[in-house]
């Protein structure tokens, strides 16, 4: 999980990101390492990439499953400053 985490953020600040391969190593830490503590830092991280896309819709789905999965979270105080922003 640690090696996809730091994958997307590697492409994510790459001169000429790669949002799409960022987001695929993102989701990849949440869908095959469901328990792992990486996932919350990741699904926040998909999140923002999701926005910054212009994909608002999808953003607020994410942000919302890291508000009621991992609700206690520093990625969940994140995720309710965000979703106020992208109203």
């Amino acid at each position: 999980p640690f090696a996809h985490f730091w994958l997307g953020e590697i492409y994510r600040s790459q001169d000429k990101p790669d949002a799409a391969k960022a987001q695929t190593q993102f989701q990849k830490v949440a869908d095959d390492f469901p328990t792992h503590s990486q996932v919350p830092p990741a699904l926040y991280k998909l999140a923002t990439l999701q926005a910054e896309q212009g994909d608002k819709t999808r953003a607020r789905v994410t942000l919302n499953r890291i508000l009621n999965e991992y609700e206690g979270s520093s990625e969940a105080r994140l995720a309710k400053t965000m979703l106020e922003q992208l109203k």
